[in-house]
């Protein structure tokens, strides 16, 4: 962001992302005490034996972003994160990972005590001019509004062609195991939630429970066969030490991605508005781009034009899923060379 942006820009998204940070955290805690305090604190840790590159990125962020990033040694690692494959590792304090159906669905009934009607079930067939407004027509009614925000990112289908052109839809993997009781110790020893350095990384949390939540991989196939079988293959390499250990479920989703691989927030038309791309960036990024959006339409406030930079680039279409699928497996090939010289 600072080679394209500027160091100014690229501070000044980094700021709007981690007030996101924070309002994610405070509506969570407000409207749903089953939360309480979110506990604080994820864990990236390196797939790579380079301490002198994990500490330079986090003297980079912590200099120039105002971040409070922590290096942990690789004995402390080794002491919590009991893999073969890890080496250092970077702690953020001020990042958290959620439930994010139930903070959804708990956002949606805050929405309606505020007077907003939800309609699911519902998906929208076409989209139609009646006058200066806009009518959105499902199978069974339609809805006339003077605003209209797309959000549905890699499930957009050709609803919109120009936010379909726009979009990537790359499927992603999560797999929850059984509850794995003292088991659970022998491999993470941390609440924290956990990810990886790898270009293709794991990204995981213990439950209370002991039951382990585990996401990870990118495919163009939204539909994998033995997609648990294989999600268990890929927690095992990096802790073998839970080798027999069951799933309980394993599930795909789909997210969208841009071709410049940033959020896509901003203005098609009057009244015709996207937030969408947000593949990779978190729970808080959405928020950040609905809060922009939304002070765009109530406010006239042009925030949401920081991200003007990033547009509605062609992303292809199928021939740009499949370089998409190339990209993956040339990215998983130069992680291992990587891992394989030490880098």
């Amino acid at each position: 962001m600072e080679a394209k942006l500027g160091l100014a820009s690229a501070q000044e998204l980094y700021r709007l992302s981690s007030q996101a940070v924070d309002l994610v955290r405070q509506r969570a805690s407000t409207h749903n005490s089953v939360y309480g305090a979110l506990p604080a604190g994820i864990v990236r840790n390196s797939w790579f034996d380079d301490s002198y590159r994990v500490k330079a990125g986090i003297d980079y962020m912590n200099q120039r972003f105002n971040t409070a990033l922590e290096y942990w040694p690789r004995e402390r690692v080794r002491e919590t994160y009991l893999s073969p494959r890890y080496h250092d590792a970077v702690f953020n304090p001020n990042g958290y990972q959620i439930h994010s159906l139930n903070y959804a669905n708990d956002c949606a009934v805050a929405a309606e005590q505020l007077g907003a009607v939800m309609h699911e079930q519902s998906p929208v067939r076409r989209l139609a001019k009646s006058g200066e407004r806009h009518r959105v027509i499902t199978a069974d009614g339609e809805v006339t509004a003077d605003n209209v925000v797309f959000c549905c990112s890699g499930y957009i289908g050709w609803l919109n062609h120009r936010l379909s052109w726009a979009t990537l839809p790359i499927g992603t993997y999560v797999l929850l195991t059984e509850p794995l009781g003292d088991k659970l110790a022998t491999a993470i020893r941390a609440p924290y939630a956990a990810s990886d350095d790898r270009r293709i990384d794991n990204y995981y949390r213990p439950l209370p429970d002991t039951r382990l939540l585990w996401g990870g991989g990118m495919s163009i196939s939204r539909r994998p066969a033995n997609l648990a079988e294989r999600m268990l293959e890929d927690l095992f390499g990096v802790y073998p030490q839970l080798h027999g250990i069951r799933a309980e479920s394993a599930w795909a989703g789909t997210m969208g991605y841009a071709r410049h691989r940033m959020p896509q927030i901003g203005r098609m038309a009057p009244g015709i508005w996207y937030n969408q791309g947000h593949g990779g960036h978190g729970l808080n990024t959405t928020t950040l781009g609905g809060e922009l959006v939304a002070k765009a339409i109530a406010e006239d406030d042009r925030g949401y034009q920081a991200f003007a930079p990033f547009g509605l680039d062609f992303a292809g279409g199928p021939a740009g899923l499949v370089a998409a699928q190339l990209v993956y497996w040339s990215w998983k090939l130069r992680d291992l060379w990587d891992a394989r010289r030490g880098a």
